[in-house]
């Protein structure tokens, strides 16, 4: 019964997770009762939507100079692989993070102040983590320097 527990519980926290963005209409126009003749229009605010999705993530950082885990293919003490979207990692370092697969390649997102764009994938970069058990999905920093502890649940903003 436990285990049935578990799986449903995950199931709605992934379920529960997806983001979901929000169409913002330009105006709408009214047509008063009674006087076609006469229409309104009323602006929506800005504060309907923020410019994108804001997600909440999993954050983590990656080294590819270093080997190990963190390179593919790392060939007398240098890391010779791309990225997965097929661009030389050195071109992205501080820029680039690798993404679920769900967000396409050169997706840009805002975090820490700054722009950065997938174009990379890992095998722990998924929603699907069986360490925590909440959905959140894990994104992959190419950073020299973490930003924050590994782990750390952050909010980023996707960007349209």
């Amino acid at each position: 019964m436990w285990l049935i527990t578990i799986v449903v519980m995950f199931a709605f926290s992934i379920i529960g997770s997806t983001p979901r963005a929000i169409q913002q209409p330009e105006s709408i126009t009214a047509v008063v009762a009674d006087e076609p003749e006469i229409e309104a229009v009323v602006a929506i605010e800005e504060f309907v939507t923020p410019k994108g999705t804001m997600v909440e993530v999993h954050y983590s950082h990656y080294t590819p100079w270093v080997g190990g885990t963190n390179c593919a293919n790392f060939q007398n003490g240098k890391c010779i692989s791309n990225t997965a979207s097929g661009q030389p990692w050195p071109n992205w370092l501080e820029i680039g993070v690798a993404c679920i697969k769900e967000w396409p390649f050169y997706t840009k997102i805002q975090a820490f102040g700054k722009t950065w764009t997938c174009v990379d994938r890992g095998g722990k970069i998924r929603y699907d983590d069986f360490k925590y058990f909440d959905g959140i999905p894990w994104i992959d920093f190419l950073t020299a320097y973490p930003q924050v502890p590994y782990g750390t649940i952050i909010t980023v903003e996707v960007l349209p």
